[in-house]
């Protein structure tokens, strides 16, 4: 990508395997951490609306509070959670771009360090691209959330005369992520 070179080409496949672990740690993180925000942002918005506060209230009331939650508060903190995610991860992706086909490529902290020295200690390039991360993962949670929850009732009603009605949230889950992926 970097240095425009068709995707058959020789070079790019001397070190196929080059930046596997640091792509599998970084998704890894997206990943999980995006549903980690979402459960936290929506508790709080279900929470503020019902008027409680979770720290007073017991462990189960906290765990089932999120299915209290409204499609537009569910709506706003996959945003919320992409917004974050994208803030908090872009600078892995930053750090592992400018690492792509070196020969010998550095340790992330390294790079990272790099980076800021070759700017004079500036912290901007690991900011390089932020705005266009945190819409893309604002649209993907936005899209995710609320395709997920407005397939939930039809996939159920599909699945559940056939016997597979625990799959739900599965497939739901699935053609959300896709589609949301897709865009």
């Amino acid at each position: 990508v970097k240095d425009r070179t068709p995707f058959i080409h020789r070079g790019n496949w001397l070190q196929p395997f080059q930046g596997f672990t640091s792509a599998v740690v970084q998704r890894t993180l997206s990943g999980s951490s995006w549903f980690i925000l979402n459960d936290w942002i929506l508790a709080q918005l279900v929470a503020r609306r019902l008027e409680l506060d979770l720290a007073t209230q017991s462990r189960e009331v906290r765990r089932t509070v999120t299915s209290q939650a409204m499609p537009l508060e569910i709506f706003a903190a996959a945003n919320l959670a992409g917004a974050g995610n994208g803030a908090i991860l872009n600078s892995i992706s930053v750090v592992k771009y400018h690492n792509w086909g070196k020969e010998n490529p550095d340790n992330f902290f390294r790079t990272a360090r790099a980076m800021v020295r070759a700017r004079g200690g500036s912290l901007r390039p690991l900011f390089r691209g932020l705005g266009t991360t945190v819409l893309r993962d604002i649209m993907f949670g936005g899209i995710f959330a609320s395709l997920r929850l407005v397939l939930s009732a039809p996939v159920d009603d599909l699945l559940r005369p056939l016997g597979a009605g625990s799959a739900t949230s599965f497939v739901s889950s699935m053609v959300a992520a896709a589609t949301a992926m897709a865009t």
